[in-house]
């Protein structure tokens, strides 16, 4: 991960996290919930897929750990939340204190991703969700998921997709020094393709998540314009025929993008 300033600007929002209202963590919660109902109900077939009884669980990078809260409410599952900062560790007792999660499924780990104090094959699933991004180098990263994976065992990485005004944005603070995480890229369908061909995974599922702020400025646009004199049966068939495109093309144009990698 690139280290230094951007560890140091992530430790700064969790300790804002952690002054924040018990009230306005849970509706952030929600609010996440909501938002990231895509990349949720992926992990919970993934989920569902596993013959184990008792599915073995790792995030890496848990944040405000609010995925994790979540996923400790699922029947058959026990997680590990790991973070290389205590600040996130924080966090994310904090949400499951405050958000109903099952503690008794949860144990947290301080560590490196790149450096796993597990035994090889300890885990179903592993996922992480804006964190590969933040990796000017993702081999070593890569090669310890895979490692610490079992064998039939799914790994769910969701970042920002490329071809996203997102990109564009951010390309233009990074040049002005003025992005906080310092440094970030990010990744389209092809990027994937070849990460799992390097790492000797197979690539069984991408997804688009989210429109970034431009879709949402044209989604605007046809509700006020073009909705008002549509018929309804044709506005019903519009908003279905795009559905489908969503959900066949997402990945290619929505603002994140998650892929399922699967270990043989």
């Amino acid at each position: 991960m690139n280290s230094g300033a951007a560890t140091s600007g992530f430790a700064k929002e969790f300790v804002k996290y952690m002054e924040r209202p018990e009230e306005q963590i849970r509706r952030d919660y929600q609010t996440f919930i909501q938002d990231q109902h895509v990349y949720h109900e992926i992990l919970q077939e993934v989920v569902k897929r596993c013959p184990r009884p008792v599915v073995d669980m790792l995030e890496i990078g848990s944040g405000s750990g609010c995925s994790t809260t979540l996923i400790s409410t699922w029947p058959t599952t026990r997680v590990v939340a790991s973070d290389i900062l205590m600040e996130a560790l924080a966090c994310t007792r904090r949400t499951m204190a405050l958000c109903h999660g099952r503690a008794d499924k949860i144990s947290y780990l301080r560590a490196n991703g790149t450096r796993l104090p597990h035994r090889d094959g300890s885990f179903d699933v592993i996922y992480h969700q804006g964190l590969l991004e933040h990796f000017r180098e993702t081999a070593p990263f890569m090669r310890e998921l895979k490692r610490v994976l079992r064998p039939g065992g799914s790994l769910v990485i969701n970042v920002p997709q490329t071809y996203s005004w997102y990109t564009v944005k951010k390309w233009l603070e990074m040049r002005r020094g003025t992005w906080g995480p310092g440094w970030e890229t990010q990744f389209s369908s092809g990027d994937f393709v070849a990460l799992a061909k390097r790492h000797g995974l197979e690539l069984v599922q991408l997804k688009g998540q989210t429109y970034d702020s431009k879709w949402n400025e044209l989604a605007k646009g046809y509700r006020k314009l073009f909705r008002p004199w549509l018929p309804n049966a044709l506005d019903q068939l519009f908003t279905k025929r795009w559905g489908r495109v969503v959900d066949r093309h997402g990945h290619r144009f929505l603002l994140e993008l998650i892929g399922v990698f699967k270990k043989s």
